[in-house]
């Protein structure tokens, strides 16, 4: 799945080799199969590797809404990759937290 998303042996890679892969792969998977754009697809799949990486998601561990919601704040205010940084953290704060929720639920 990652190989269709992505073009750069290292991203891939990295998205091979992160937290939760094979659960992301399936997330991914089934948003392709729902039609999701490639773009939307591409942005997705970065922000669930974000999220798995940043809440440290391990199969089977349940979070809280608040966990969630201080996970997104130190996204959007201190720990975003330079690809991410945007104008104010309103945007990626509220983005993270949606798909980590949709996520979450996904799964």
């Amino acid at each position: 799945m990652f190989e269709t998303i992505f073009r750069r042996r290292p991203t891939i890679a990295r998205h091979e080799q992160g937290p939760m892969a094979e659960e992301r792969r399936r997330y991914l998977a089934h948003l392709a199969e729902g039609g999701t754009s490639p773009s939307y697809l591409y942005q997705k799949a970065e922000y669930v590797y974000w999220v798995a990486r940043m809440l440290k998601l391990t199969p089977g561990l349940r979070l809280s809404p608040a966990e969630i919601d201080a996970a997104a704040e130190r996204w959007a205010y201190r720990d975003r990759p330079r690809q991410f940084q945007t104008r104010g953290p309103r945007g990626p704060r509220r983005l993270f937290r949606m798909v980590a929720r949709e996520w979450l639920r996904f799964l």
